[in-house]
């Protein structure tokens, strides 16, 4: 097991090498935000993802990434993921690039389910190694079909890895392919003023590198 976090532009960071020597060791940054799913259509790009991703690589903490996203009536989930891609140009990562799927308000479990899949597919083509985050039971359990089965008639989301929040207790609902729990919002980290999300990671990583994926 090893421990990491996650940041995004709410996020006061001053120094991640103290992090990285309180015995942290990977670092997941939010690339793009979504500001409002009833005017907008396009994500955004995070306004501290060049500085974050930067002090990570310098502090020599391993790098993923997180894309807050979100389904839009009428527009194709492949436009969402070619922003992203377009944010990740020039950067590599150890870690995976996640999907960030909360607080949706377009479409059923069904159509939820497609876009999550129809986006990271699109990252997949550029070796990529992609997952999903979401809370255990909000995201997993209400707003995915884990069940629903693809071409090979297996489920979809059993493709992917899982980054699970559940605070104050482990997950119960999505486990099987649960490889990071975030188990807390609120943590003290040196190197970062106020709350942090904490995580723990029970997956080795290292195949992305030694395989030469996610580098953008």
């Amino acid at each position: 097991m090893t421990r990491g976090i996650d940041i995004s532009q709410y996020n006061t960071v001053k120094d991640l090498k103290a992090t990285k020597e309180a015995g942290y060791e990977f670092c997941i940054v939010r690339c793009t935000g979504f500001a409002n799913q009833a005017k907008n259509t396009m994500p955004y790009k995070d306004n501290k993802f060049e500085k974050h991703y930067a002090l990570a690589k310098e502090a020599g903490l391993k790098v993923g990434a997180y894309a807050y996203v979100a389904p839009i009536p009428g527009v194709d989930p492949k436009k969402h993921a070619e922003f992203v891609l377009d944010v990740l140009k020039g950067k590599s990562f150890e870690y995976p690039i996640y999907i960030d799927v909360e607080s949706w308000k377009h479409y059923d479990k069904f159509g939820r389910t497609i876009y999550v899949h129809e986006f990271l597919q699109e990252i997949e083509k550029h070796n990529a190694f992609v997952g999903v985050y979401g809370s255990d039971i909000s995201t997993f359990k209400d707003m995915l079909s884990l069940d629903l089965k693809g071409e090979n008639m297996q489920p979809i989301m059993k493709h992917y890895t899982w980054w699970v929040a559940r605070y104050g207790s482990k997950p119960q609902y999505a486990t099987k392919n649960m490889h990071i729990w975030q188990f807390s919002s609120k943590g003290k980290v040196p190197g970062i003023t106020g709350n942090v999300d904490l995580n723990e990671c029970y997956q080795d990583f290292s195949v992305i590198e030694r395989k030469g994926m996610n580098r953008f």
